[in-house]
């Protein structure tokens, strides 16, 4: 009865029986509701098998705003997973209550309040302490957002309906060419101020579990839409991750009208494969022209590397990138031709003139008028260019990688379907003082949105080629005649050290990428190495792995400890994608040793230790037994 919302009388009642979104179907959903003169209030049950919940909303509705709402919900299940809302095993499980007397875009009052929160993940229930936010109204408003996570808290005058717009807008704004048709209109009368200390929960740390914050994240700012301001500082003191750490990293950024001004440092990144010193990067940005500098330091704080250069956005979708010519790669001062530019429009290269030079090396990008396509072929040529110009980026004691680069590449009809052809050839090839020989690549697109790869790796005891396409699917071929075991050991990340001996064997590789069909063999002659973590030396005296459509048959495999004791491994790994893993194994030793001597102080587990074993391992990688 009536249409308008004062003389409104109206009942609803909704069952869905089901519904299909997102590529899940939803069943056995009811909700009802009724208004009575602005006075609103509904019901709701879901019965479904991924999301259990049940909800009652009432409130009134006055012109274009909402008084007085209450919400309460006790979601008892809510399966992400099964409806498709994230990739992983994930089940949601909590409550909600909210009570607003006003939610007025101004005028902000109230409180939400999430109790009781568990997360289902990893095989694991993780409590959720409380999660809260109160807005109140004092002369202007005030928030606060506090958590397991620590707190957000902010005030001002704004409208919550565009202060994301206008906050973006300002972002925008000094990245914007000086045209009379893109001026960019803030939303007027936005004011805030905010504070924030931010940290990764305890109780989540199962899901992350290498993840660890000392101190939390800091960060501060205000904008004001009327004076075109905006200022954004932030601090994270340091952050690690399993065995990286981030120390010290600032964020300064001020926007005044067209103008950005923003420095970006880190003190230093701790790892063994990719340190880094002293890194800065600064930016100034106005009337669409960004003026950078980027600053990397070694060990005595001397400069290592500097890029700077000018990147400017167009009208009409373009942008153009320029370099400076204080160029400093790895303490080397490299020649920058006069007139470089690159300009990419509609996400292409247009133009290409660049040329980097510094004796015998050379890089040059460039394009050229191409008969077949609407759009120029680029073409990119690297000469006698030692990788270590790039890899001494990293403050590693041992290099990362060395070795002299060759390559010549032509990419054509990039706006439809890429037509690529390229070479390349590093020479004198070192991977973490690792020598491996010499590596050849060739890519081409013979046809199509097909892409036809021939490579090698020769020398250093090295023979192995890998030949195959990839359009849809994966055809390819890899034989190794001979793999040179301590080539690899750059490759297992510290966890395997003298490595020693050789393999060979061949696959084939068909199928897509989320379910590769492998099939072929790998045999080990006095291959092994010292198992960090373990201390144990460990080889396969002359061992074969057959990987099959079922995936990975282990026939008896041996292998010896330092001692020539032995530990024979008999079964099946099967898997149909590589990811997933059910065993069917036999384990047995006699007077193996499984844990060896210290190999270090940072090894807090050593022996040496011995096993008899007679052991039969079955399940799954989530529930082996």
């Amino acid at each position: 009865q009536g249409y308008s919302l004062p003389d409104m009388l109206a009942k609803a009642a909704i069952q869905l029986d089901h519904a299909t979104y997102n590529g899940y179907t939803y069943q056995d959903v009811n909700i009802k509701g009724h208004i009575n003169k602005g006075l609103f209030e509904a019901t709701g049950e879901s019965a479904d098998t991924s999301i259990t919940a049940n909800f009652n909303v009432s409130g009134q509705l006055a012109d274009t705003t909402v008084r007085n709402l209450k919400a309460v919900m006790n979601l008892a299940k809510a399966d992400l997973y099964a409806t498709n809302w994230y990739d992983k095993p994930m089940i949601l499980k909590g409550n909600l209550l909210a009570d607003f007397s006003s939610l007025e875009p101004r005028r902000l009052e109230g409180g939400a309040w999430l109790t009781d929160w568990q997360i289902a993940a990893e095989g694991q229930v993780l409590p959720v302490d409380s999660v809260l936010l109160i807005a109140h109204w004092q002369d202007q408003q005030y928030l606060s957002l506090l958590g397991p996570f620590g707190f957000i808290k902010a005030q001002g005058n704004v409208d919550y309906t565009k202060v994301g717009a206008a906050m973006g807008q300002l972002i925008n704004k000094p990245l914007q060419p000086i045209d009379s048709s893109r001026i960019v209109q803030l939303p007027p009368d936005q004011q805030l101020q905010w504070t924030a200390a931010l940290s990764w929960p305890t109780s989540l740390q199962p899901l992350l579990p290498g993840l660890r914050m000392e101190k939390p994240l800091i960060i501060d700012g205000r904008m004001n839409s009327d004076s075109s301001l905006l200022v954004l500082n932030a601090a994270l003191p340091k952050l690690n991750y399993d065995s990286l750490q981030l120390d010290s990293m600032l964020v300064k950024a001020h926007i005044q009208d067209t103008t950005l001004k923003a420095v970006i440092s880190l003190a230093a990144i701790k790892h063994k494969v990719v340190p880094l010193y002293h890194t800065q990067l600064q930016t100034t940005a106005h009337a669409g022209l960004v003026d950078w500098d980027l600053d990397l330091e070694d060990v005595k704080h001397l400069p290592k590397y500097k890029v700077g250069g000018l990147l400017r956005f167009l009208p009409t979708n373009v942008m153009e990138l320029s370099l400076k010519p204080d160029l400093l790669l790895n303490k080397a001062k490299w020649t920058v031709a006069e007139n470089n530019l690159i300009r990419i429009k509609d996400g292409g290269p247009d133009t290409a003139n660049l040329k980097l030079s510094y004796g015998q090396q050379s890089i040059q990008l460039s394009t050229q008028q191409d008969s077949s396509g609407s759009k120029p072929a680029f073409l990119a040529s690297i000469k006698d260019f030692q990788l270590s110009t790039i890899t001494g980026m990293l403050a590693a004691d041992t290099l990362l990688a060395n070795g002299v680069l060759n390559a010549d590449a032509q990419v054509r009809n990039w706006d439809t379907s890429p037509l690529i052809n390229s070479t390349l050839k590093v020479d004198s090839l070192i991977v973490q003082g690792a020598a491996m020989g010499t590596l050849n690549a060739q890519v081409e697109t013979p046809v199509p949105a097909q892409y036809k790869l021939d490579a090698s790796l020769t020398g250093n005891d090295n023979d192995v080629k890998v030949a195959g396409t990839y359009d849809s699917t994966i055809n390819a071929a890899v034989n190794i005649a001979k793999l040179n075991m301590a080539s690899f050991e750059p490759f297992t990340f510290g966890n395997i050290s003298r490595m020693h001996g050789t393999a060979d064997g061949q696959f084939t590789i068909k199928g897509t990428t989320d379910k590769p069909n492998v099939n072929g063999n790998l045999h080990f002659n006095n291959a092994g190495g010292t198992i960090t973590y373990l201390g144990s030396d460990l080889t396969l005296p002359d061992e074969t792995i057959i990987i099959d459509d079922k995936g990975i048959q282990l026939n008896k495999l041996v292998i010896i400890d330092s001692l020539k004791n032995e530990l024979v491994v008999d079964g099946r790994i099967n898997t149909k994608d590589f990811t997933n893993y059910s065993f069917r194994l036999d384990v047995n030793a006699d007077n193996f040793m499984a844990l060896g001597k210290q190999q270090s102080q940072d090894q807090w587990i050593y022996g040496p230790a011995f096993i008899d074993s007679k052991v039969k391992i079955r399940g799954n990688l989530d529930l082996p037994r």
